[in-house]
């Protein structure tokens, strides 16, 4: 059990720049995100500040993720050099996270602002998409039976609303747990609860089927986990519902492009891996470049890290997260989990926050990191 007296240090002023910079991306806006800007900040305030320290501590999975943020610049060989910026500031968010939460506090007022800001920040972006629709083709989508499409690619955020659809999740689980944490507060959990439905409808105005069914997917172990009762209902339904809404889904997106791309990208990838040579298969193909070689946009991240980055650079960022699974335990299948189902469905390098939001969760669980009143 740690002391106290050691959260008497709360976040510093470039901990806190990084928790609220780490997921601002408007690559609709400006091709150099705030998010790039906080990280210079603090990656120059990191490195500066550490000769000062007369002692500098680092753990065995720190050193990991430098080695791995390292070994990630080798992909601008054969990547564009802003995929490669991403994977390096998200690999390097744990160290960051490391170097200015471990063994300091936040108060929970504080925590709340943080989550306040992004659900301002959310529902702009959901506002201007919704508002500012893309009628491009919008009667063959109608046929397609994919006419939502048209409120989903005007995004300031990125390419189209299922990222955004993504990031708005990895909050939500971490409210979940926040909400866990703070359970003995009946003040606190009332503003928890209404943070969590408020990004909930955001996560609906996405209009992306894998971040709603990756949300209910949550909420659904997170109350499972705390209520005995749930969990044997749960137990009981859940086998039944998932081959009655396999049954439906399977009809109703029969003729649904959308849905059917996601099969059609299996078939695409198992042909590239049968024609390529083992170059390709341990180092990839390059950040990017997974369309050159399957015709396709690889909308799945592990079929994207394979493609693109190889078996190797896929059993890197594999053993982060599996890491992160072994420190939050059963809580990372309502938090880890949910990010890995809708990553079934779209991919994307630009996801620091994810990183930075789950290994703050992890220091929390082991008591390294403390939420006072």
């Amino acid at each position: 059990m740690v002391s106290s007296d050691v959260y008497l240090n709360k976040v510093n002023f470039f901990g806190m720049i990084w928790l609220y910079f780490s997921g601002v991306y408007l690559t609709k806006v400006t091709s150099f995100s705030p998010v790039y800007l906080g990280f210079i900040l603090v990656f120059l305030y990191t490195f500066l500040a550490m000769p000062q320290k007369n002692k500098v501590t680092i753990s065995y999975f720190e050193l990991l993720c430098v080695i791995l943020s390292l070994m990630s610049l080798f992909l601008a060989l054969n990547s564009p050099f802003n995929m490669v910026v991403n994977v390096f500031i998200t690999l390097f968010s744990i160290v960051i996270v490391f170097q200015h939460f471990r063994y300091r506090s936040i108060n929970f007022s504080s925590l709340v602002y943080f989550f306040l800001f992004y659900l301002f920040f959310f529902s702009i972006e959901a506002g201007y998409r919704i508002s500012n629709p893309i009628y491009d083709n919008v009667i063959r989508l109608s046929e397609l039976g994919v006419g939502y499409i048209i409120y989903k690619i005007n995004s300031i955020m990125y390419i189209d609303s299922n990222f955004v659809g993504l990031q708005i999740l990895s909050y939500f689980c971490s409210l979940l747990f926040i909400l866990r944490y703070e359970s003995k507060s009946i003040k606190k959990s009332r503003i928890i609860k209404l943070l969590l439905m408020l990004y909930f409808i955001l996560i609906l105005l996405t209009f992306s089927r894998a971040a709603i069914v990756g949300a209910l997917f949550s909420i659904i172990v997170f109350y499972s986990q705390i209520s005995k009762r749930i969990r044997l209902v749960s137990f009981l339904i859940i086998p039944l519902f998932s081959f009655w809404g396999y049954l439906e889904i399977s009809e109703a997106f029969a003729n649904d492009v959308s849905f059917n791309s996601k099969f059609h990208l299996f078939d695409s990838f198992f042909i590239y891996l049968y024609h390529a040579d083992i170059y390709q298969i341990l180092l990839g193909v390059g950040l990017g470049n997974a369309i050159d070689v399957i015709g396709m946009g690889a909308h799945n991240l592990m079929l994207t890290l394979i493609i693109e980055t190889g078996l190797i650079g896929f059993t890197c960022f594999m053993s982060v997260l599996i890491f992160l699974c072994f420190k939050l335990r059963m809580d990372s299948i309502y938090i880890v989990l949910p990010f890995l189902i809708v990553s079934m469905s779209l991919s994307g390098t630009a996801i620091p926050y994810i990183m930075t939001l789950f290994y703050l969760l992890v220091l929390i669980k082991s008591e390294k990191f403390k939420v006072i009143h």
